[in-house]
């Protein structure tokens, strides 16, 4: 399991806060849903990352390398790069 997700999934706080988060935002969140993310293979859905990485103070390249480039590269030239995961990519299309 990835491991921010599993920071979440036990530590029913961040849950908490988590789901109070995303209903502020006007896009609520339910425990399945975030219970559903220990199946994904990429972990936090890409539509999450903004909001989990506020909460956990965290960058957006530190929870979804594959979708947010580390800074100083370029979406493009990551992806070139080959440091992504192809399934995970085609996963967000």
């Amino acid at each position: 399991m990835n491991p921010i997700v599993r920071q979440i999934v036990d530590n029913a706080d961040l849950r908490r806060k988590l789901m109070q988060l995303c209903a502020a935002a006007g896009s609520p969140l339910t425990k399945q849903a975030i219970s559903d993310w220990k199946k994904s293979k990429s972990g936090v859905p890409p539509s999450r990352v903004l909001i989990v990485a506020k909460l956990l103070k965290l960058q957006p390249h530190d929870i979804r390398p594959d979708i947010f480039p580390p800074p100083g590269r370029s979406r493009k030239r990551h992806l070139k790069s080959g440091n992504h995961n192809h399934a995970q990519q085609r996963s967000v299309l």
